[in-house]
This record gives C-alpha cells, sequence and structure tokens, in this order.
C-alpha cells in the first residue's frame, strides 16, 4: 500500500472516447506531460496499482457522463487520488505505532518483568508455540547436523525468553557473560586502533602543548596511554565490562588489557575457590 502512495504515475483520460467508444483509460508513456492539450486530453494523478486504476477509470466514466468539463474531471481525478493517498498513510501511521507499542512493551518486562495479559497475549501465545515445537522436533533430532540442532535452540529461545533465563541461571550465566564479552571485544579493537591514531594528534604543535598541560608528562607514549584511557573512560559499555569482570584492574593496566585485547579476549581470570580445610587436631 506504501508502495503505491509513494510510486505515482500519470493517467491520460478521454472523456469524449470514454462516452463514445467505451474506452477508460490508457497510461500515458510521458509522465512528463503534466498539462492537458489539443483540449481533449487531461492528466491527472492516481496511484499505479491495477485495483486503483479500475476505480479511477470508473470514476472518470461516471463524471464525463455527467457533463462535467475537463477542468473539474482533473480536480475529482485528483481528490480521489488523494483519497487513496490518506489510506496509505493511515496504514503507516498503524505500522509505527504497533512498533511504538512493541518498544514500551521490550522495556517494560526488561525493566519490571511485567507482561500484558494472558488473554491480550493469546494470539502471540499461540504462534509462538507453534514455531517452537516445530524447532523443538529438530533439536532432539540426533540424526540431524550439530548445527540444525543449534539453530533449532537459538529458535526456542527467542520464542520463551523465560526459558533463556533459566538456562543462564543453570550455566552460572555463561551465555550473558559471552554476549558482554564479545560485545567489548568488538569496542576495544576500536580503541586500540585509535592508539597509533593518537600520533596524528601530537605531530601538532599547539595541540601536543595542551595535551601535555593536561596528562603532566613530554612522553609521547604515555600521552598516548593517557589519551586511550580517556576514551575507554568515555566509552559506558566497555568500562562497565571492565569494571564488572576485572574489578580490581587499575586505570592503567586497563590499556594494558585493551592494547593486548587480541591475546587475552577480555577473558576474566579464573576465580579462586576457597575450599574447606579440616584443621582439627588428630585424635
Amino acid at each position: 500500500m506504501v508502495r503505491h502512495c509513494l510510486s505515482l504515475q500519470l493517467i491520460e483520460y478521454d472523456p469524449v472516447a470514454g462516452r463514445k467508444s467505451g474506452a477508460r483509460t490508457r497510461v500515458n508513456p510521458h509522465p512528463s506531460r503534466h498539462r492537458y492539450h489539443a483540449g481533449a486530453h487531461f492528466f491527472a494523478p492516481i496511484p499505479t496499482s491495477d485495483h486503483h486504476v479500475e476505480q479511477a477509470a470508473s470514476l472518470l466514466d461516471r463524471l464525463a457522463g455527467q457533463g462535467l468539463d475537463e477542468n473539474k474531471l482533473a480536480a475529482r481525478s485528483t481528490e480521489f487520488a488523494m483519497t487513496s493517498s490518506d489510506s496509505d498513510v493511515f496504514s503507516l501511521g498503524k505500522f509505527l505505532g504497533g512498533l511504538a507499542v512493541g518498544v514500551v512493551l521490550t522495556y517494560a518486562y526488561t525493566r519490571y518483568r511485567w507482561e500484558m495479559p494472558a488473554v491480550v497475549q493469546l494470539p502471540a501465545t499461540v504462534t509462538s508455540s507453534v514455531i517452537s515445537a516445530t524447532a523443538d522436533s529438530d533439536l532432539y533430532n540426533w540424526d540431524l547436523p550439530f548445527e540444525v540442532r543449534q539453530r533449532a535452540a537459538a529458535i526456542i529461545l527467542g520464542q520463551n525468553p523465560d526459558r533463556f533465563v533459566e538456562l543462564d541461571n543453570a550455566t552460572d550465566h555463561v551465555l550473558m557473560y559471552e554476549m558482554q564479552r564479545q560485545r567489548a571485544v568488538r569496542l576495544a579493537m576500536i580503541a586500540k586502533q585509535k592508539f597509533s591514531a593518537y600520533q596524528v594528534a601530537l605531530d601538532k604543535p599547539a595541540l601536543r602543548e595542551r595535551l601535555e598541560r593536561k596528562y603532566g608528562t613530554t612522553e609521547s607514549e604515555q600521552l598516548k596511554r593517557q589519551m586511550l584511557a580517556d576514551d575507554i573512560a568515555g566509552d559506558a559499555i566497555l568500562t562497565g565490562y571492565l569494571r564488572d569482570r576485572f574489578p580490581d584492574v587499575s586505570r592503567d593496566k586497563r590499556v594494558d588489557l585493551i592494547l593486548n585485547v587480541g591475546q587475552n579476549g577480555l577473558i576474566p581470570p579464573p576465580r579462586q575457590v576457597a575450599t574447606e580445610v579440616d584443621l582439627s587436631l588428630p585424635r
């Protein structure tokens, strides 16, 4: 519908031929001709779908039979085109409205675990159940390749957020931590690429002097490290990950982590787990 609204074409109509020979409309092969000529034809923009062309042709035949002159016919056909466009705009409005509702519901679920009443969700629940059942048959079919079963699992988790939370809790949050790590690694690679680009700024005397005053050093390497540390601190996602997964790492050590991200992958060191030791005296 939106496509027809945006893609308009000029239709040529001959009221005389329409009355005498029963001809309806014919598409103007020259859309740039927008004025009637020789007193016999006029052009009016209408949507180009076959359904709209038929409606427009029928309307023009009726108006021509009422004895309306060409100017009035052109005005009425343009009014018809605008009415058709309004219906298309309404469809676009419904789409944008549905998109906004989806954003609000997602926010409400992730922040407050609020969901719409079960009755309202019934159509979506039925659809989700059918999709999950279809994927479930592949997930537990060990004759299929592992990649196929893996994609089936992804579909099931996408249809059931609570199932993802359950599995993530059962695996000590391995899934969530890995998602966060991969995002942090991508951001760290971008930050690392800036490190060599800082030299361009340091080659400008006025800018270098300002940076030396800011960081209290004249060594190029230290200046670049301080600039990188500031960029890391300015990235909320990367800083949050480093603070959560490397809580004991200092500002300067964070720079080393980023510069060596290709080797360490921002994988935190294994946690030290204390074990119980029996310190009682032997009997």
